[in-house]
């Protein structure tokens, strides 16, 4: 699994094997973040790996908990995220939202990416049953 997320003019990249998962932080200039900020997205990371990936069905205790270290890196967010061009696909990883956007429909959840076509398009997908 990879996927990207804007930090303070970077990326966090996570890569997931079945025992791993890691965070890089590069900045715009290509330098790495911190090991404190690397530590901090790793958590975050594996956290909503743990507790799966729709919010909404979480108990108030995980969704805290995933707010909390979520919260402790937004001094190295990007000011104007949504001024950030996007590329690509992204995979969801966490998401607050109860609709279908989070993947959940009825009993069901589904893998969820969005794919950037140009500054304009976009396709929002959600992947039932890996995708039959």
């Amino acid at each position: 699994i990879s996927s990207c997320s804007h930090l303070n003019g970077g990326c966090v990249g996570l890569h997931s094997a079945p025992t791993t998962i890691e965070s890089n932080i590069v900045t715009e200039n290509g330098s790495k973040g911190t090991d404190d900020v690397n530590e901090l997205a790793t958590q975050l990371l594996s956290t909503c790996a743990e507790y799966g990936q729709i919010g909404s069905k979480l108990t108030e205790d995980e969704r805290a908990t995933i707010d909390t270290i979520a919260s402790s890196l937004s001094p190295y967010t990007d000011p104007a995220p949504a001024q950030i061009d996007l590329q690509g696909t992204h995979e969801l990883i966490y998401s607050a939202s109860p609709g279908g956007s989070s993947g959940a429909i009825g009993p069901f959840v589904g893998k969820v990416t969005q794919s950037f076509l140009d500054d304009v398009r976009f396709i929002n997908r959600v992947e039932l049953f890996g995708g039959i």
